[in-house]
């Protein structure tokens, strides 16, 4: 029993949380002694990357305030808001995009404003527009809303950190590289940085509908991807003692380029421990890292409780174990074990997943395991080719076409198996 007190201490933690016993405690609520309806300016640091609205005419981010102002007086403030950028401000710079592409009147500083990203201090115009409290199913006790606040005008973005402004700097010229390569560029952009304004909203369905959303959604399957990449790149060169510290270097710098999500938060953590079991000589099993993580998960960050993202995360790789554990050897009587262990580990995430996969959508997707199987290692080669291919094309830029070419290829062949999996009906509960 004592050397299942990792596992024992998150389950406790599970049934208190989603069972309403303990409220899950907000890190950073918003705290002002103006009333947010009274709120007519605002001024803060922006702590996540702009994230396109389903209307597509403006972008949500994140504002850890520091200053709010009335028509009468300012206040100093804390806590997170959402602000809902117009897309004017956002992809004034963007490539291919209609505001980047007209001669629209900004307001001064015009590279600076446009180029809103994680790590900048904003100040605009607001006007309140109600509050939020994400995704969380309302399965938790506990003040996870958020005020949020629409941007009349945008007065002021500075950068007082370089590593941030040339992280932002390069995710834009990430964007314009790959807007050369049309949908293959797009899609590559959404499986590298989490980016989504240059991906068709038809191939985003198309993946919903096949059961395929977390491969759009940066989770560890990414991650991995980038430090595999990485341990087997140094390991050939230098030596596989230095391979484990290339897997962790490239798994830091993937999450820093493209940002923190709950996923790949417990992805970057389950990693970190991993890589300091091995470093310490410390036994440990896939169940108690992934219970230590999720304890670790809620010291850092308690709040990504209630979000989809966090749950889906780790239903998912608990059903990745369960399914490893009780369906991989009666498997391997009736295929090759590699099929065999892709499909356990299927199966196994999509039922722990399916009920709150049901009380989101009403419904079931039957061949979700089956697309799974087929698609993911096709996107896993996509985003290999396109990572080949981008270190290509900065050394010798002459080869941006050619390269494109054979990458929208492999995107093809990708979209049409997605596709035809998107075609089969679900069943609706």
């Amino acid at each position: 029993m004592v050397k299942r007190r990792a596992e024992i201490i998150a389950l406790c933690l599970i049934v208190l949380l989603y069972a309403g016993f303990v409220p899950v405690y907000n890190r950073n609520p918003f705290s002002c002694v103006l009333q947010e309806q009274s709120i007519k300016s605002i001024s803060g640091k922006v702590v996540s990357s702009p994230m396109k609205s389903s209307s597509g005419t403006s972008y949500l981010i994140s504002l850890d305030v520091s200053e709010a102002s009335s028509s009468e007086t300012s206040a100093l403030c804390s806590g997170i808001v959402g602000l809902y950028v117009p897309a004017e401000y956002i992809e004034a710079l963007y490539p291919g995009k209609l505001f980047s592409s007209a001669n629209v009147a900004l307001p001064e500083n015009d590279f600076e404003i446009m180029n809103i990203e994680i790590g900048c201090l904003l100040s605009a115009e607001v006007s309140y527009s109600g509050s939020t409290d994400g995704d969380s199913l309302s399965l938790l006790s506990g003040n996870l809303e958020k005020p949020t606040f629409s941007v009349k005008r945008v007065t002021e973005c500075i950068w007082q950190q370089s590593y941030q402004f040339y992280r932002a700097y390069l995710r834009l010229q990430l964007k314009r590289l790959l807007d050369a390569w049309g949908a293959a560029g797009g899609l590559l952009l959404a499986l590298l940085c989490g980016a989504r304004e240059y991906t068709d909203l038809s191939v985003s369905e198309a993946f919903r509908k096949a059961g395929l959303s977390h491969i759009l959604a940066l989770s560890g399957m990414h991650l991995s991807l980038f430090s595999g990449l990485s341990e087997k790149t140094v390991g050939k060169i230098a030596g596989k003692r230095f391979s484990s510290f290339s897997s962790l270097a490239a798994a830091l710098l993937f999450v820093w380029f493209s940002g923190l999500s709950p996923s790949l938060l417990r992805a970057l953590i389950c990693m970190c421990i991993g890589f300091f079991a091995s470093i310490f000589c410390l036994k440990t099993t896939p169940v108690k890292t992934l219970s230590i993580a999720f304890i670790i998960h809620l010291i850092i960050s308690p709040e990504d409780a209630g979000s989809l993202a966090f749950m889906l995360s780790y239903l998912a790789l608990c059903g990745v174990y369960v399914g490893d554990w009780f369906l991989k050897k009666p498997l391997c009587r009736i295929m090759p074990p590699l099929l065999a262990s892709s499909v356990s580990v299927s199966i196994g995430a999509q039922v722990l997943t399916m009920p709150l996969s049901i009380a989101i959508s009403g419904s079931i997707i039957p061949m979700a395991v089956i697309s799974s199987v087929s698609v993911s290692p096709v996107a896993s080669f996509f985003v290999t080719s396109g990572i080949i291919a981008i270190v290509f094309v900065l050394i010798m830029p002459f080869l941006l076409i050619p390269v494109g070419s054979i990458l929208s290829m492999i995107y093809n062949a990708l979209i049409y198996i997605v596709r035809f999996f998107a075609g089969i009906p679900c069943i609706r509960i």
